[in-house]
């Protein structure tokens, strides 16, 4: 279930745990096991980049609250995709794939790294108030910023985490 988180330092301490499981993880990965299939011809590799390539839509956000301004997403998104669309999100998902698939392990795993490390700082960096403000951000559609840092949660932890461990790359 997606619980609604509504203090910032709970959702980060949250995030921070999702990061050191992940971190931990992959961190033993070589690019012989990244390579490895884990569901419907995705490999872990592409389990990451696809993390990643979201994470940075949801750093994108994190930025234009700091700044105070708008979200720029052009530096992921082609083909003038729309995040909040849901409609799309697999024609996105196939858009990641292709772009990525040729990535080296090594890049793709830094990327993902340094991405949520930056990720989690910008989040320290904005006011408890302005996470809980709706309506503060237009482009969030009437949602407030904390739902920013615990879909990114909810995204490594629920969504894709069950296909890691479905994967038998990791041993119990």
């Amino acid at each position: 279930m997606n619980e609604k988180l509504n203090n910032k330092q709970k959702a980060i301490k949250q995030l921070r745990n999702e990061f050191e499981v992940w971190d931990d993880f992959l961190a033993e990965i070589d690019s012989k096991q990244a390579n490895v299939f884990i569901y419907d011809k995705r490999r872990l590799k592409d389990e990451i980049a696809h993390l990643w390539a979201w994470q940075k839509l949801s750093v994108s956000r994190l930025e234009a609250a700091k700044n105070d301004g708008f979200p720029d997403f052009t530096e992921i998104i082609e083909h003038g995709f729309v995040p909040e669309d849901s409609k799309e999100w697999d024609q996105f998902n196939e858009m990641i794939y292709q772009k990525y698939k040729n990535k080296s392990w090594e890049n793709t795993y830094s990327d993902w790294r340094d991405n949520f490390l930056y990720f989690m700082e910008l989040a320290e960096e904005i006011d408890n108030k302005d996470y809980l403000a709706r309506n503060k951000y237009v482009w969030m559609n009437g949602q407030p910023l904390i739902d920013v840092l615990s879909g990114s949660f909810w995204h490594h932890h629920n969504d894709h985490w069950p296909n890691i461990i479905d994967s038998n790359l990791i041993v119990v």
